[in-house]
């Protein structure tokens, strides 16, 4: 028994050595000799990769959406060389605060908006913001997606509340607006009809809100971030001690503002350059050459799969299509470009969903070389399982992003900023895509 024990030993010892030997001589071949060993030849991985320089053309963007994001509505007037001259107007609603009871008695009351903003672009060093305010005579709809360029007419009455020219500097957070034209209707209307201030909608229905238009003497174009209507008074006690009292009305989220844009480019040549401006209609398209990717990487298409070499399944390790910017105005380049589908243009400013990276795909803006970055792979893969050849055109748009918590985007619009920069239409820093392809 003892005999039989000790050879089945040394057969298992003999069976590990053996092993041990075949894992040392695995690890000892290179990584193109251990794959030709585990994998037939026929399904060798072949690899292909192309670079195309890509077709562009100027575009003028149409229906951009008014969006309520921070720092998003300009207010006032720059005037820059190329770019020309930007003027940001605002129609501005304000929320309910609330019922409203007033003491029989009351002194010193007033009414007045006090605009909060950051920094802004700046003409020259007078930093003058011209503006004149009226009343609106029709509420917006809170549902509706407003174009930037929508005519107001139909929201505005004529009559001016106010006018007025202020000098602010670069230490400025805030102005505030005097409303004495309109004190008395408020405070007739809080005496009389205290529900009307209950609710938003019926507060709406008294008083739609205010078009703050910009004059063109403004020398400053401030980013608006909060606006509120203050309604202040003071009364005296039961004990006669003078109480000062302020209710408030904010233009916040619950209701709408619209940023109301015009842009006058100057009238110059631009030679060989593109002109890329936000929040404005300056733009350019791009032709991503299906085609010609195609028989570059031998790639074909059936029943809904993608092959190199006629046989060999297609996977798209990477595709980088880089932008180059030729000039950064002082206004700075937008942090992200949206390519979007020219067919799924107008679809994505109504409903603004998050780019899929076949339709919509976000690229960022690496300052070091001056070049927008795009990741392609996901829409060549998709493109390439179809059996059309036509070339897809996509549409440039300056984007801007919402980040949460975990800086993970949860949200894609139109830059709603002043931003401008240049594209150079020469051939020495064209548009380009990279493409890197595999067969197996």
């Amino acid at each position: 028994m003892d005999i039989f024990r000790k050879a089945e030993r040394k057969s298992v010892l003999t069976f590990f050595l053996i092993g041990l030997a075949h894992l040392v001589l695995l690890s000892s071949c290179s990584d193109e000799e251990f794959e030709n060993t585990m994998q037939p030849s026929k399904d060798a991985i072949n690899i292909q990769e192309d670079t195309l320089q890509l077709a562009i053309k100027a575009l003028e963007l149409s229906n951009i959406p008014s969006k309520v994001t921070d720092e998003a509505l300009l207010l006032g007037v720059y005037t820059a060389d190329t770019i020309g001259t930007t003027k940001g107007s605002i129609l501005m609603q304000f929320a309910s605060s609330g019922r409203i009871t007033l003491p029989n008695e009351i002194s010193n009351d007033s009414l007045y908006m006090r605009i909060n903003f950051t920094g802004g672009n700046y003409t020259d060093e007078s930093l003058l913001l011209q503006f004149s305010i009226k009343k609106m005579k029709q509420s917006l709809n809170y549902r509706t997606s407003y174009s930037n360029d929508m005519d107001v007419s139909a929201y505005v009455d004529d009559e001016v509340v106010i006018s007025k020219t202020i000098k602010i500097d670069t230490t400025t957070s805030y102005i505030d607006i005097p409303l004495s034209g309109i004190k008395a209707e408020f405070r007739d209307k809080i005496k009389n009809s205290q529900s009307t201030f209950e609710s938003d909608d019926e507060f709406l229905k008294y008083f739609p809100g205010l078009y703050i238009e910009a004059g063109n003497a403004s020398t400053a174009l401030i980013n608006v971030t909060s606006a509120t209507m203050y309604y202040s008074y003071t009364y005296k006690n039961n004990i006669g001690t003078e109480i000062e009292y302020s209710t408030s009305f904010p233009a916040n989220k619950n209701v709408r503002q619209v940023n109301i844009i015009e842009q006058t480019p100057q009238s110059i040549d631009l030679g060989d350059d593109f002109l890329l401006l936000s929040p404005g209609k300056k733009s350019v398209s791009l032709t991503v050459p299906v085609q010609a990717i195609r028989e570059k990487l031998g790639i074909t298409s059936k029943n809904g799969m993608a092959y190199i070499e006629g046989n060999k399944k297609l996977a798209v390790n990477s595709a980088l299509l880089k932008l180059p910017v030729s000039k950064i105005f002082k206004t700075g380049a937008p942090s992200y470009m949206l390519l979007v589908k020219k067919t799924e243009y107008e679809n994505f400013l109504e409903t603004t969903s998050m780019p899929d990276n076949i339709n919509e795909i976000l690229g960022t803006f690496d300052s070091d070389d001056s070049t927008y970055l795009f990741t392609m792979k996901y829409f060549i893969a998709d493109e390439m399982k179809k059996e059309s050849n036509e070339d897809c055109e996509f549409v440039l748009i300056p984007a801007d992003v919402t980040m949460n918590s975990a800086n993970t985007i949860i949200g894609v619009v139109h830059d709603a900023k002043l931003h401008a920069v240049l594209m150079n239409k020469k051939k020495e820093n064209p548009v380009t895509l990279s493409v890197v392809a595999t067969g197996w």
